[in-house]
């Protein structure tokens, strides 16, 4: 196995050292070196990359993501959203950070794909820079999560923008309000399409239809994808129910980096994480 670190890490705002070894590339060495390194044959089941959650259930852990679970998630969100965009012609505003995976792997995975201009705002905080980009781009999809959208309705600037090549907005991260989605209908004359997912499953499980009004549901499983839901003793739950939900699919994770003894813990024993 290869890594490839990148130019620049950063830990609480410090340089991170990384010793030169043979099973370690510097990605700065990668695009100075004019495309010499040879190809590497890769199974569907080598790590891709280390995705560390955001602690929200705990101390924050490694989710090892395999080459089939990204190119998985990738096809499935692909599947889903083909019909309502062009080849090569879609402008994607990217305000959510490349390192959490619902930008990296709908942003930078997918719409890469697709052959789509990707525009990267590096401080959506600062509102006013922002709306400059937003000024110059015929942007045709805003993804970002509740707080974002709000940001955004708050500039008069914004409000008055030209969204005439606005097709949709897709909203993940946390639960998108639904008087925020109204506001957001209002001003942009589009839906907010929110979906769910999470690290470990690279990460959609679910998304609403494009273009459907907003409901506030989660939205119906991508291809390919098992959901259930069930109570503390692994029984199956009906309809309006609360429960635990789980996910099985070629999207889930292997398991966390180096604490697989405890898989037990995060899957059933039918396989569902």
């Amino acid at each position: 196995m290869r890594v490839v670190i990148p130019m620049v890490m950063l830990y609480k705002k410090q340089s991170v050292s990384i010793k030169k070894q043979n099973n370690i590339v510097f990605f700065k060495d990668i695009v100075s070196n004019n495309f010499s390194f040879e190809d590497v044959l890769i199974d569907e089941n080598d790590i891709a990359l280390l995705q560390y959650t955001g602690g929200t259930t705990g101390k924050s852990k490694a989710a090892i993501l395999t080459h089939k679970n990204l190119l998985s998630n990738v096809q499935q969100v692909s599947n889903w959203i083909e019909p309502h965009i062009k080849q090569g012609q879609e402008i994607v505003i990217t305000a959510l950070p490349l390192f959490h995976i619902f930008s990296f792997t709908v942003n930078c995975l997918t719409f890469l794909k697709f052959g789509s201009e990707n525009v990267l705002i590096a401080n959506p905080r600062d509102l006013d820079s922002f709306i400059k980009v937003l000024e110059k781009k015929k942007f045709t999809v805003i993804t970002a999560v509740n707080t974002l959208f709000n940001l955004l309705l708050t500039s008069k600037k914004f409000r008055d923008l030209d969204f005439s090549n606005f097709k949709f907005s897709v909203g993940g991260g946390m639960a998108v309000l639904k008087d925020t989605a109204q506001k957001w209908r209002d001003v942009t004359g589009t839906n907010i399409t929110q979906g769910y997912g999470l690290t470990e499953t690279s990460p959609v499980v679910t998304i609403n239809r494009i273009n459907d009004p907003f409901n506030g549901y989660i939205g119906l499983p991508v291809q390919s994808t098992k959901i259930k839901i069930i109570d503390d003793n692994g029984n199956i739950l009906g309809c309006n129910q609360a429960g635990e939900l789980c996910v099985q699919g070629p999207q889930v994770m292997s398991g966390y980096w180096k604490i697989s003894n405890e898989k037990s813990k995060y899957f059933t024993d039918d396989g569902f994480l």
